[in-house]
């Protein structure tokens, strides 16, 4: 039971240092997880984290468990209203359904808010769902893919990392240390 807790902890923790990342160096995460999205993004106008919204709208689903996902709005250079969906799923938090909660999330949105949506999940550990950039839904001939931005902390190279000017390389790198210290019960 007390490893469960010190793990729980260590995730919960870890969970809300990215959250609290994003908030304070939203445009940094930006530029580092999603360059080509982040290039079309007039930041002159600032942009703003709609997670009351994003509460409202998957709350159900989380059953009282506080949501670490992020949603935020950014305005195009071309002028258009543009929502970003951040999850940074922890190693110790993967579920089997990660990937159907994110068209979850999509869906709900979309339906409620008609707003362009792009999706990005961070996985910060070494545990990985099979298919981990989108969900895919066929029964009895009807067919749906949704498919999303992934970034995988594991596959990253650490002298890429040390090299980068931009804060979330150092947080990358964190997450690589975390893990290896995972593996190590005296690290």
């Amino acid at each position: 039971k007390k490893k469960k807790a010190i793990e729980k902890d260590l995730t919960t923790n870890h969970d809300t240092r990215w959250k609290v990342l994003i908030d304070v160096l939203f445009w940094d995460f930006l530029d580092y997880f999603m360059l080509d999205f982040s290039k079309k993004v007039d930041k002159s106008r600032g942009f703003e984290f709609l997670d009351i919204e994003l509460h409202k709208i998957v709350g159900d689903s989380k059953k009282g468990t506080v949501i670490q996902d992020k949603l935020t709005k950014v305005w195009l250079k071309n002028g258009k209203e543009h929502w970003v969906l951040i999850h940074i799923e922890v190693q110790s938090s993967y579920k089997a359904t990660f990937t159907k909660r994110m068209f979850t999330y999509f869906y709900r949105l979309y339906d409620k808010y008609s707003k362009p949506i792009t999706a990005i999940a961070v996985y910060t550990g070494d545990k990985v769902p099979k298919v981990y950039d989108r969900f895919v839904y066929d029964f009895e001939g009807t067919t749906m893919t949704y498919k999303f931005n992934t970034y995988l902390v594991r596959a990253v190279n650490e002298e890429e990392l040390l090299k980068s000017k931009n804060p979330f390389a150092m947080a990358v790198l964190a997450a690589k240390y975390l893990n290896e210290a995972r593996k190590d019960k005296q690290q």
